[in-house]
């Protein structure tokens, strides 16, 4: 597939925005070396004489950047070389691209290397930190009239909530219509750390993951990115969701299990057994939580910033393996209900207290084999987003091995999506173990554009 970008420009703020600068929670700053969020939406040609028209979008952008102005603005560092926002109004980047390809071409989801080149760059290297934009966007049209909508949002901005909220805020623009939403609550400083800052519980999800105890081959390679890893969409079905149900026998119990947890301890399960890891192998679980609802009292719904804290437990994988189904479950159930207010305030003394954040700093060597990162944004409605020309397939993009996400069906209100990445070895065999499961009862698909 080739692409050529027609267009690059920097769309800045349609009117004045305040000029300060934004102090930034631990829990912004540890995200720094994350870079960029970025994700693409799809969008079938509708007929429309004007679909995905660019006058549209820049001006529609233009006016969102106003209430959202630290999205127009640039990394700096104050007075301590602490990370923060320089709210500038120096603009995001906007490129057009055009394609000599149908979206249908791209087949499925799951074509990673033609997906990356809908997917805007920008140069992510420390030098050019405080000069990049925070966010870019690249609307690239196919030779079927189709779009896709490729968005990087660095992560300092906000989590996947305040990014969700950003990008309704801009459709609606686009539609015609006025922002639904209150305006987005930009003082961060109700996640600042106590002074002076006290932690009061062993915090293992900034523990070391552990590490494979094979061969030394094998643990070269995986250090060095050598392994071949494939990335995978999944539909999962009401029907599986049923399935898994039933298997936790938990009927008449006073504990209800969440769909997400469920789901979550299946996969975590079923990628232990097609690594085919030792019995008595570590492997950790790490569960995004978002703050917003379990803080006391709770953040804003508008908060813009982020609020995701990080829940983990560990294992031997011959645990995870022999144990009952609901037992796994239940791991995951007791890790998530431990993030109340207090262990999470207790988390932000912790980083506040951390001299080098980078020590604590997760990515993909936090989730590589034999560790698992399971990301839910079931409550992100990204496929409802609707520019004025219908509404979106939306795929995360650039998972990395060991980290999934799972997404809300844009199919099935009841339904779900997964979108994970192993290492090919493994994935194919993870792909089997879906199918017996479900076998007879809906088999799993290949999430299709």
């Amino acid at each position: 597939m080739k692409i050529v970008i027609k267009e690059s420009t920097l769309v800045r703020p349609f009117e004045q925005t305040p000029s300060r600068r934004l102090w930034l929670s631990t829990i912004d700053v540890v995200n720094t070396d994350r870079g960029y969020i970025p994700l693409l939406f799809f969008y079938k040609f509708d007929g429309s004489h004007n679909f995905f028209d660019p006058l549209v979008l820049k001006e529609s952008l233009s006016k969102v950047l106003v209430p959202f102005y630290p999205v127009a603005g640039r990394l700096a560092r104050d007075g301590n070389s602490r990370i923060e926002i320089d709210c500038n109004g120096q603009g995001v980047l906007y490129a057009e691209a055009a394609s000599d390809s149908a979206m249908s071409d791209i087949g499925d989801f799951n074509s990673g290397k033609e997906l990356v080149k809908v997917t805007p760059q920008i140069n992510r290297s420390l030098h050019d930190l405080y000069s990049s934009p925070l966010l870019a966007v690249q609307v690239t049209r196919f030779s079927c009239g189709g779009v896709s909508l490729g968005i990087i949002w660095h992560h300092n901005l906000s989590d996947g909530t305040g990014l969700l909220n950003f990008i309704t805020s801009w459709s609606e623009l686009a539609r015609g219509l006025s922002i639904s939403s209150p305006p987005p609550f930009l003082d961060r400083t109700l996640l600042r750390a106590r002074i002076p800052p006290t932690s009061s519980f062993h915090h293992n999800e900034f523990d070391k993951p552990p590490v494979m105890i094979t061969s030394s081959t094998r643990n070269s390679k995986q250090a060095s990115g050598s392994r071949a890893n494939s990335d995978i969409v999944l539909d999962i079905t009401p029907d599986h969701i049923k399935t898994l149900v039933s298997l936790t026998g938990n009927e008449g119990s006073k504990i209800k299990y969440t769909r997400f947890e469920i789901l979550t301890a299946f996969i975590w399960r079923a990628v232990c057994k097609a690594r085919n890891l030792p019995h008595n192998q570590a492997t950790k679980m790490r569960i995004p939580v978002t703050a917003r609802s379990r803080l006391n009292p709770p953040l804003p719904p508008t908060y813009f910033g982020n609020t995701i804290f990080v829940c983990a437990t560990t294992a031997l994988c011959g645990e995870v393996l022999s144990e009952p189904f609901v037992q796994t479950v239940d791991r995951i159930h007791k890790a998530l209900k431990k993030k109340d207010d207090k262990y999470l305030r207790s988390a932000l003394n912790f980083l506040d207290m951390t001299d080098d954040l980078t020590t604590v700093m997760h990515g993909r060597q936090t989730c590589s084999c034999p560790n698992l990162n399971i990301v839910s944004w079931m409550n992100l409605p990204f496929h409802g987003v609707n520019f004025g020309w219908g509404q979106a397939y939306m795929r995360p993009e650039g998972i990395f091995e060991g980290k999934g996400f799972i997404l809300a069906s844009p199919k099935n209100k009841e339904g779900l999506m997964l979108a994970i990445c192993l290492e090919t070895e493994h994935m194919q065999a993870f792909q089997k173990i879906c199918q017996d499961s479900f076998q007879g009862n809906h088999t799993y698909s290949i999430a299709k554009l």
